[in-house]
């Protein structure tokens, strides 16, 4: 074991210099420099930690080949490693974490590692100044083990030297002094001194209390340590309560308290005070179960493990079970969410916590008081889609021959054919919002058309005859509305609409802002994704089967019945759906908002098969910069709101014009 206990046969000297226990460590220093090697009971080591528990502390068991201190160590002992803090690091509390080298660790404590410039800069006079350049130099011979020289220049430092007199009222040179008498294993033993160490352990607290109480707390643990291992209990005991008194928190100072009392016989006492420790830091169980002193009550200290971990899991079970059942919804509709490691263990707490060891039970109940909060914010936030229900309806088919479409019928059409509304919840199963979709058929369209443009080049109107063909080779399922405000606002918690209105159109997005809402709507990892329509696909669902300017003709008269555009909106937005719908079933094609696009804008206009556009290259195809837009708005002229009619705008370009709808993908 790795810890001096009351028991022992050897005075602290002996024990320090035992060769088991010197062999452990200078192995252990040459390893990795700080290795730490425990000997714990097998049942012991069961009940407090699964292996994967010890893992996720970067502990693991060891195979033979060390030598031990412990000279009755056999298979019913497990045998623990784990890597120890460098001292050089710093070190501003002492913890579970340290079992042996108590004179290097406690030289690291607080503001015992002031630098000379501040402690310069708190001298009142050059007496003072020049004490604390030899304690400067009594703290480097330390670092360097040289420990002899460490103790001449902090005796200096106290006692003065031929030019200045000294400083006896420094608690840091007392605190050193006790750390060079309390002696280390690195090497030199012949400074040891436990009274020494003790009485100078006492005089830093004493000078340290009023100023730096936290510091006074760790002197006043030294000086119990030391008077422990001269195997004064009784002082020991009540050095140890007065540094709780100075800092409460002191986790070590709760540890060593217990330790007492366990060496003092006084069990009942010495296990809640173990527990306290614990509950500072849960390595302290190990700790304990590589004790003597807690080693010689075998028995019972296993029965408190075991009371301990049932009390974690009783008090712990009703929180955690609420949570899980917050994450009801969130869970069974989010697939992304079922490797989440708080999810994860929160259900491996609920079936097997009962007999989980003592470390397993305890990192889930951290974690899941500290991100209740987190995990709360995690359902508020999250958006999940999910249909509610589709509908019969009755819609426009269309049939065609070669490859133009010939004629239109009104006919009836079922559930699946015809329309879906998608529900979007938050994490907790309230619903948010309602989007519908409709199901564009496949097919294929030839357009001809004339379109006057200027030319900056010849400064004048020109006419160009555009031939293409729109090639749809699957079904898919756009939105019947572009998406409105209340949409926008229940999925991003924001409204940037130029025209806020619930009802209306989403407008005064970026090409990036929708990017941002399509993420936010497919994290889930459900079966329906969501994206922009590409440049092909909303114009083949705007024109519904026609080859004409607009989908009801050549005849613009006839455009506001259909859209809210420059002669009809009163310059701005309106409720969406309150015009006519195109055969289709879609609303706002012509007018209101124009609509981005997920592909680049391409000058070359000869569109496809819709799969090209699914992956979208980040440069742009041939360098461009620009992404498509579509569609009219409430400012365009009548013909800017042609079904041919293309516009395109830089993806960070944001504006009171455009907003956009979704395309709805039923992935299988």
């Amino acid at each position: 074991m790795n810890n001096f206990c009351f028991e022992s046969n050897l005075s602290y000297r002996d024990y320090l210099t035992a060769k088991s226990f010197v062999n452990d460590i200078s192995s252990s220093i040459g390893e990795s420099g700080s290795r730490i090697v425990m000997e714990v009971s097998k049942q012991t080591r069961e009940l407090i930690a699964s292996n994967e528990a010890l893992a996720k502390e970067n502990m693991c068991l060891l195979e033979d080949g060390f030598s031990h201190l412990g000279s009755t160590i056999d298979s019913g002992f497990d045998r623990i490693t784990y890597e120890l803090q460098e001292v050089s690091e710093g070190i501003n509390k002492l913890n579970s974490t340290f079992h042996w080298g108590f004179a290097q660790m406690i030289s690291n404590l607080g503001r015992m590692n002031d630098s000379i410039s501040e402690l310069i800069e708190i001298a009142k006079s050059p007496g003072k100044t020049a004490a604390y350049e030899q304690f400067e130099i009594a703290k480097d011979a330390f670092k360097k083990q040289l420990y002899p020289e460490s103790l001449e220049a902090v005796e200096v430092a106290l006692n003065g030297g031929p030019n200045f007199p000294g400083y006896k009222l420094e608690w840091r040179f007392h605190q050193l002094k006790g750390t060079l008498f309390l002696g280390s294993i690195k090497g030199n033993l012949d400074l040891l001194d436990l009274p020494k160490a003790e009485e100078s352990f006492l005089q830093a607290a004493r000078y340290a209390k009023n100023e730096y109480p936290a510091d006074a707390g760790s002197a006043m643990l030294a000086a119990g340590w030391a008077a422990f291992c001269q195997k004064k209990l009784a002082e020991a005991l009540s050095h140890t309560e007065k540094a709780l008194e100075l800092d409460p928190k002191l986790g070590e100072a709760i540890f060593q308290l217990s330790k007492v009392l366990m060496a003092l016989g006084d069990v009942e006492a010495a296990l809640p005070k173990l527990a306290k420790a614990i509950e500072i830091d849960h390595r302290y169980a190990i700790k304990a179960a590589d004790d003597g002193d807690f080693q010689k009550y075998a028995e019972r200290f296993k029965l408190f493990i075991i009371e301990l971990r049932n009390e974690k899991f009783k008090q712990s079970e009703p929180l955690i079970r609420k949570t899980w059942d917050n994450l009801t919804f969130l869970k069974n509709n989010s697939p992304s969410l079922v490797d989440n490691k708080i999810i994860s263990e929160v259900e491996k707490f609920l079936t097997r916590g009962k007999d989980l060891p003592l470390w397993d039970i305890m990192p889930v109940i951290d974690d899941i008081t500290n991100n209740l909060n987190k995990l709360t914010e995690l359902s508020e936030k999250i958006k999940i889609p999910s249909i509610i229900y589709t509908k019969q309806n009755i819609i426009t088919k269309i049939e065609r021959t070669g490859r133009f479409f010939k004629k239109q019928e009104r006919v009836n059409t079922t559930i699946e054919d015809y329309e879906i509304i998608m529900g979007i919840y938050d994490g907790y199963g309230n619903l948010l919002c309602e989007m519908n979709f409709i199901k564009i058929p496949k097919g294929e369209l030839k357009k001809s058309f004339k379109h006057n443009f200027y030319d900056d080049g010849l400064r004048s109107q020109v006419e160009r005859i555009y031939d293409y063909a729109i090639s749809i080779s699957g079904e898919y399922y756009i939105a019947i509305y572009p998406v409105t405000q209340k949409q926008w606002q229940a999925v991003m918690g924001t409204n940037p609409s130029h025209f806020p209105h619930d009802d209306h159109p989403i407008e005064n997005v970026s090409w990036n802002d929708c990017q941002d809402f399509l993420n936010t709507l497919n994290i889930t990892g459900k079966k329906e994704a969501f994206r922009l329509p590409t440049d092909a696909e909303w114009e083949f669902a705007c024109c519904a089967g026609d080859m004409k300017y607009w989908f009801f003709g050549n005849d613009y008269n006839y455009l506001s019945n259909y859209a809210w555009y420059q002669y009809s909106a009163g310059n701005k937005t309106h409720p969406v759906g309150e015009k006519k719908p195109n055969p289709f079933g879609l609303y706002d094609m012509y007018g209101n908002v124009s609509e981005w696009c997920q592909n680049w804008f391409e000058e070359n206009y000869a569109l496809a098969d819709i799969k090209q556009y699914r992956i979208i290259d980040p440069q742009g195809p041939s360098g461009g910069k620009d992404r498509v837009i579509r569609g009219g708005n409430w400012a365009s002229p009548s013909d800017e709101t042609k079904s041919c009619f293309r516009s395109k705008a830089n993806p960070d370009t944001r504006n009171p014009q455009i907003g956009f709808r979704l395309v709805l993908e039923l992935i299988k």
